[in-house]
């Protein structure tokens, strides 16, 4: 069974960068998904990573990446993680990443 996640962070660049990083990974699906532009603005800007991983290996090596990835960054850096299924949503950053690890293996499972 497949899980969509919804990965959210403040600022574009760390989408972009993120979406590199779990590009690589096979058999996952990533998307940019853009926000519709604010009013006197040109374009639309980028939202949210949608990423649709099934459970096992593909999964695993999802979030090892998204962990690794989040602990190469040099910056506070916060990202939010929603399982679109349950609408169930985690909080992550370098701070927390040991702890929470263990609660989105459990959203990936089900």
């Amino acid at each position: 069974m497949a899980t969509t996640f919804v990965i959210s962070a403040a600022d574009a660049a760390d989408l972009l960068s993120l979406r590199t990083w779990l590009r690589r990974v096979n058999g996952l699906e990533v998307k940019l998904s853009p926000t519709a532009p604010s009013s006197g603005e040109q374009g639309a800007g980028w939202d949210v990573l949608s990423v649709v991983a099934g459970s096992g290996g593909v999964g695993v090596a999802m979030l090892a990446t998204i962990k690794s990835w989040i602990e190469s960054r040099r910056s506070s850096l916060r990202i939010r993680v929603k399982d679109s299924s349950s609408e169930r949503e985690i909080e992550l950053d370098a701070e927390n990443i040991d702890d929470v690890m263990p609660l989105l293996k459990k959203m990936l499972d089900g």
